[in-house]
């Protein structure tokens, strides 16, 4: 199963809050999809250093406008109740 950006993001939040619906740092956020995810979120021409823009727009482009994120105080999220709902989904349907 192939992810999209959006969703490897939500997985990440999933993966960080252990499956619950807690705070999560923006920086928690970047540095796991680019451990867990490295062809996709490290910078173009510097792979071994992580791209915190690409988690940053797939957050408010996708993720809180879709209400699967909920935006927090000092750059913390948390998912949403449909978040977690898909995040499970994604992360039950198929090991990435």
């Amino acid at each position: 199963m192939s992810l999209s950006y959006a969703e490897m993001v939500l997985v990440t939040i999933y993966r960080i809050s252990n499956g619950a619906a807690d705070r999560v740092a923006f920086e928690d956020i970047v540095i796991r999809a680019w451990n867990d995810f490295p062809d996709h979120f490290s910078l173009r021409n510097h792979l071994e250093y992580p791209d915190a823009a690409v988690v940053s727009k797939r957050l408010y482009g996708d993720l809180i406008t879709k209400r699967l994120v909920v935006s927090l105080k000092n750059q913390q999220y948390k998912l949403s109740q449909k978040g977690l709902t898909e995040a499970r989904h994604l992360e039950t349907s198929d090991k990435h």
